[in-house]
């Protein structure tokens, strides 16, 4: 047997971590640590839910600093509160990732299969109008993943008009 043992080195060796899960990209803390921009966003969504009156969040910054994981994890809070509340408020996470283009994403958020039919007579925007029967909060997560997203973001801002 070699001197340099690898089960040896397993074995002996003690772990500083509790749960290597902590390591996986899919992995999520139960309740993050609260920076203070999370209570200025929190208080926000808090308004919205309450009081109707939309206010929109563009949360920017570098990457891995947390804006996924507090967007997953206000994401929970918001289905949560509005259980609780008695709040008719829809709530959608997307990651942008997902879609190459502001259509594809609308389709996807009215609730149209893309596989399926002809979609070159649809307006997306008004399909999309059609499905709002309450209040929207919508989640968009690496937009910038996206082709061209400044009728989007300029549809999205509008949408309280319609």
């Amino acid at each position: 047997m070699s001197s340099i043992d690898l089960e040896k080195y397993f074995d002996t060796k003690k772990d500083i971590f509790k749960d290597a899960k902590v390591f996986d990209n899919g992995y999520y803390p139960e309740n993050p640590i609260e920076r203070k921009e999370v209570g200025d966003i929190m208080q926000k969504v808090a308004d919205f839910m309450r009081l109707g009156v939309a206010e929109n969040l563009f949360i920017t910054g570098k990457h891995g600093i947390g804006k996924t994981l507090y967007g997953k994890y206000l994401l929970k809070e918001i289905v949560e509160v509005s259980k609780k509340k008695e709040k008719k408020v829809r709530v959608e996470y997307k990651n942008c990732r997902d879609f190459r283009n502001e259509f594809l994403l609308l389709m996807n958020l009215s609730g149209i299969n893309s596989e399926t039919g002809d979609f070159r007579r649809i307006n997306i925007h008004d399909k999309f109008c059609q499905t709002l029967k309450e209040d929207l909060i919508l989640i968009l997560d690496e937009i910038d993943m996206m082709d061209d997203t400044d009728d989007l973001l300029y549809f999205f801002t509008r949408l309280s008009e319609t």
